[in-house]
């Protein structure tokens, strides 16, 4: 039997997976996906916060049993972390049991997606979230809650930084962005950022331009421009990196750690 391994789910994996059991009902799919859930609304983690989305539920997509129910095998906590390309193996490491083992594909379909990139002036600092997975709402809303959160700090304004800024608003929660130019969200023309801004400063929302975090001081961030705030919950949203570290053994070249997407006319 002809055996597909997908690597990350979510949007891209999970999706692809269902639509490969569309079109053949015949083959095996195996998913691997390294955190603990594999297909969720992430575009609607940020309204939960503020209690747009009422239940946590609403936010999954599948599951791994309503998966197994189209004949699709997914393992969660499962990462893979070397592909061998000449043998048509995956090395896979069990995060639970901290086990690794060798599986054997016929066609391999990649989606391992990326992960938020970290700050060296945040790092290991217990207040300090972002917001990528479930796992990650589930923390943020837990802190919010046992911490009784009333100040938060959004270090990045595109859009993730934006929605949660929105949230947190509404939840009651006073929200300082940090951006570390001029410009908040460059996903629209700077002129119509002055829009932005008065809708922040409308709904009470503190903006700090061309400032960034220099160094965190027990409940404290130090800011590059000298100020001191308070800083008892801090959400980055600066971007992402790709996970792409485990094909560096495989065939793939990837481009400056992304991989490349061929049209299916061009030649391999």
């Amino acid at each position: 039997m002809t055996k597909v391994i997908v690597v990350g789910g979510v949007a891209g994996g999970a999706t692809a997976a269902s639509q490969l059991r569309r079109l053949n009902p015949e083959i095996e799919i195996v998913i691997y996906e390294r955190y603990r859930d594999v297909s969720y609304g992430s575009c609607g983690m940020p309204y939960y916060i503020g209690g747009e989305v009422e239940k946590w539920d609403s936010l999954v997509n599948m599951t791994p049993e309503k998966f197994k129910d189209k004949d699709i095998f997914v393992k969660t906590e499962h990462e893979v972390i070397a592909v061998n390309s000449a043998d048509n193996t995956v090395t896979v490491l069990d995060k639970i049991n901290k086990q690794e083992f060798t599986d054997s594909y016929d066609y391999l379909i990649l989606s391992p997606g990326g992960s938020p990139k970290k700050l060296s002036s945040v790092k290991g600092s217990e207040q300090v979230f972002s917001l990528h997975k479930l796992e990650d709402l589930d923390y943020i809303m837990s802190y919010i809650e046992d911490n009784k959160i009333k100040e938060a700090v959004l270090v990045g304004s595109g859009y993730i930084g934006l929605e949660v800024t929105e949230n947190l608003t509404d939840k009651g929660i006073h929200v300082t962005i940090l951006q570390h130019d001029e410009q908040i969200y460059k996903n629209i023309e700077a002129d119509m950022n002055g829009v932005l801004y008065e809708a922040m400063t409308e709904h009470g929302v503190t903006l700090k331009l061309n400032t960034e975090i220099d160094s965190i001081e027990g409940k404290k961030a130090v800011l590059t421009n000298g100020e001191t705030i308070d800083a008892p919950l801090i959400i980055t949203g600066v971007g992402i990196t790709p996970n792409t570290v485990f094909l560096e053994s495989s065939n793939v070249i990837l481009n400056d750690g992304l991989i490349p997407i061929k049209k299916r006319s061009d030649k391999y």
